[in-house]
């Protein structure tokens, strides 16, 4: 059986509710084997599988299968699995005869008795006849015993055996307009001229053309970045190396740039001493900025005074001790 039938029933008995999922699911697999091999529930030997035997067979383990009693039941050497409809079994095993001999009745009587096919290559028979007397007999007997149980298949068999063969041997006596009609077609079939290609050298579709892949943004960095090194002018050589570390820096960190991002740099630097774009590109490195600062660098003015520092006298040192023992007040 390629279906697996349970009772609804089946699963509101005390056997079913009493174990648990495990054990259930155990039981299933197992019912499920048993109901594709048609063995009425019962399978023999199964008290000495191994482990690996249950796994391959059923889906389950020998433990499993022992923990799961009551629903999967030893009686010697033999397992018997508890819910098995042994009377959908025979119901499914009836109607597969039924249908096996109906077919036989059908198509095996077109053939002798060691397997010889009785048909000629136009579809008649030896005697000349589209479908047998004996097919046709055959046929209506099974037809009226469905129809009508009561009464006598022999005796139809025979009846419609004498009528078919003579209205076999009449119709087959001269060709019918069916036959002359397909007969036309076939000739007319042949006669069709041959197929002409579509211009253009065959009658293959020419394929679409690619779309050119775009560059990600790292291809992109290097070549725009790689193209404004060769052609900018900075202020000295060190300059140019610490620029190249912050664009490799950049790179690195995935904050690509274009070559208009390094002109805008560029610019920016050129407005400050040198010694200022290199304190700026140094930072921009040292804190992976993603730009330059120069505006950052505090210089002092060129012509601020220093700062003087007065030393203090005995007086002051004396003053400043009174006041500090004096309770304050706050």
């Amino acid at each position: 059986m390629n279906w697996l039938n349970i009772e609804i029933s089946k699963l509101r008995a005390p056997e079913y509710i009493g174990h648990e999922p495990p054990q259930r699911a155990a039981w299933i697999q197992v019912l499920a084997w048993c109901c594709e091999q048609e063995n009425g529930g019962r399978i023999p030997g199964a008290a000495e599988w191994g482990d690996r035997r249950w796994m391959q067979t059923c889906g389950v383990t020998r433990k499993e299968v022992q923990a799961a009693k009551g629903l999967l039941n030893f009686e010697g050497d033999d397992l018997t699995v508890w819910g098995y409809s042994t009377e959908k079994q025979d119901e499914v095993q009836q109607r597969r005869m039924a249908a096996r001999g109906a077919a036989s009745a059908r198509w095996g009587a077109g053939r002798d008795a060691g397997g010889t096919s009785l048909t000629d290559g136009t579809g008649n028979t030896a005697a000349g006849s589209g479908r047998s007397a004996i097919g046709n007999a055959s046929r209506n007997a099974s037809r009226n015993a469905h129809a009508h149980p009561s009464r006598n298949a022999s005796r139809n068999a025979h009846a419609d055996a004498a009528g078919n063969a003579g209205a076999d041997a009449s119709r087959n006596a001269e060709p019918t307009k069916s036959h002359m009609r397909n007969e036309n077609e076939n000739e007319n079939e042949n006669c069709l001229p041959p197929c002409i290609p579509p211009p253009g050298g065959g009658g293959r579709r020419a394929e679409p053309a690619k779309k050119a892949r775009k560059p990600s943004k790292a291809e992109t960095h290097d070549q725009e970045v790689n193209a404004f090194l060769k052609t900018a002018a900075f202020a000295n050589a060190a300059i140019s190396n610490l620029f190249c570390d912050w664009m490799g820096e950049r790179r690195k960190a995935g904050k690509y740039a274009t070559a208009r991002a390094c002109q805008e740099a560029l610019k920016k630097l050129s407005a400050y001493p040198p010694a200022v774009q290199e304190a700026a590109l140094r930072d921009s490195i040292a804190n992976s900025w993603q730009g330059v600062f120069p505006e950052k660098q505090r210089t002092p003015p060129p012509n601020r005074r220093p700062i003087q520092h007065l030393d203090t006298t005995i007086d002051d040192r004396t003053a400043l001790a009174e006041h500090l023992r004096r309770p304050q007040r706050f």
